[in-house]
């Protein structure tokens, strides 16, 4: 049986003493605020990139990361539930895939739920992720990943079908995908372990109270290779392993990158955890290999 990773372990030790109320708990503006007041503590300072500029495409705020000698471009759709994650909560993590990754990052700041309710936010993810691949991206003619975490992850693999034989990969890194939340790992990770079932559930609430279609349960065939990311205290885990389970039944290349003793969203938390640094070296490396560096 899995063991918490000793440094995921301090951190919900200190989680639990501080007391702090859920997301779901305390409303959208505190969560934000709450999101934005903790990403210094979590992620740390970024690392130098070369070139780093903010702009607007297709009405999208975006920010663009670009290091010496970059091949290739990874759009990129940030997680934090649809409703908090934003482009400086996720600025350290996007510097750091950049550098590893050795290509353009181009980082979506998608409208936030429940301001805008799906399918808002993918449209605008594609609408993006159609801009790097055109001649006015950042770098015409270079190949062109798909990445996101968590909620991220859920807008990254539908934009990933959107874009069927255009794109060289895609990676998912504990994404979103059952909005019923009854999986096996929803229910035995359910409290405790930063990420809450009840916290994941209004989340869904806040993005499609309509209801979204299951995207592994639609036809993958076709999709670029992925790589999935998975913690093994993740309510979410099941999310992602169901996902990775369909698209090798559609016949596509999977590369599966399991923390069994982490938590939802460690891969931020490049200040307390050194498993992210881990796993955004080894997501920098396939990444290369897609790229063909």
């Amino acid at each position: 049986m899995a063991t918490l990773d000793p440094e995921a372990d301090a951190f919900l030790a200190l989680a639990r003493q501080a007391g702090a109320p859920l997301p779901h708990e305390v409303g959208v503006e505190q969560a934000r605020a709450g999101h934005v007041a903790s990403a210094a503590t979590l992620a740390g300072p970024g690392e130098p990139v070369a070139d780093v500029r903010d702009s607007v495409v297709a009405g999208v705020d975006v920010r663009v990361y670009r290091p010496d000698g970059a091949h290739g471009v990874v759009v990129y759709a940030h997680g934090g539930g649809w409703a908090t994650g934003t482009l400086d909560t996720y600025d350290t993590l996007c510097r750091a895939l950049a550098n590893r990754a050795r290509a353009t990052v181009v980082s979506v700041g998608y409208t936030l739920a429940p301001d805008a309710q799906h399918p808002v936010q993918l449209e605008q993810v594609q609408a993006v992720l159609a801009w790097a691949l055109s001649g006015d991206g950042p770098a015409p003619g270079e190949p062109v990943v798909v990445a996101g975490d968590s909620a991220g992850g859920f807008l990254a693999g539908w934009a990933a079908a959107a874009e069927k034989g255009r794109l060289v990969g895609q990676v998912a890194i504990y994404p979103a995908f059952d909005p019923a939340m009854e999986s096996a790992s929803a229910a035995e990770n359910a409290f405790g372990y930063y990420l809450e079932r009840a916290t994941m559930r209004w989340y869904w609430d806040l993005y499609a109270p309509r209801g979204v279609e299951v995207l592994p349960s639609t036809d993958l065939t076709g999709l670029p290779p992925a790589l999935v990311v998975t913690a093994g205290f993740d309510p979410l885990c099941d999310d992602g392993r169901a996902y990775a389970d369909a698209l090798e039944q559609a016949g596509v290349e999977v590369v599966r990158l399991e923390y069994p003793g982490q938590i939802h969203g460690f891969v931020r938390m490049t200040a307390l955890m050194p498993q992210a640094l881990d796993a955004l070296d080894r997501i920098g490396v396939w990444l290369q290999a897609r790229f063909g560096a």
